[in-house]
This record gives C-alpha cells, sequence and structure tokens, in this order.
C-alpha cells in the first residue's frame, strides 16, 4: 500500500485536496513537499486520472525551478 501523501485535484473548483494532511494545498506547497522528498501521487477527480509528473512540473515551474524558456515549453506541453 502506498504510504505518501495522496493528493486530489477536483475539477470544478481546480483546488488540490492532501488526504493524509487533511487540508486544501496550492502548487507551491506541492513544490515543497516535493523538494522535502515526500512521495506523492496526484489524481484527478472524478476521473482517477495520475496527473501526478505535470502537476508536479508545474508545482516546480511555479516556484522558479526552470528557467523562463524551460517554463513556457512546460507549460504548453502539459497545460494545453
Amino acid at each position: 500500500m502506498f504510504k505518501g501523501i495522496q493528493i486530489k485535484k477536483y475539477k470544478q473548483n481546480r483546488k488540490f485536496y492532501a488526504k493524509e494532511l487533511s487540508k486544501y494545498v496550492n502548487l507551491e506547497e506541492i513544490a515543497e513537499l516535493f523538494l522535502e522528498g515526500r512521495g506523492m501521487i496526484i489524481k484527478e477527480h472524478p476521473t482517477n486520472q495520475d496527473i501526478t509528473v505535470k502537476t508536479i512540473v508545474a508545482a516546480l515551474a511555479r516556484v522558479g525551478h526552470f528557467d523562463a524558456q524551460v517554463e513556457a515549453a512546460l507549460f504548453w506541453q502539459y497545460w494545453q
């Protein structure tokens, strides 16, 4: 059984809910958790589609982990 943080993204309000933390989290908090080495699975509700990679990439871009050119390319690849 997975022992990391399970996060659901709710389409109707575009929020992320971290079940184990019992709170809504934003992209900055997701990036922080990732950089701390915390394991996580991020799934879209209600489809249960795994969106972990694209969400972590977006979160890292949000906190300035990539330069502007990479950020723009990643945005278009994952969110369009």
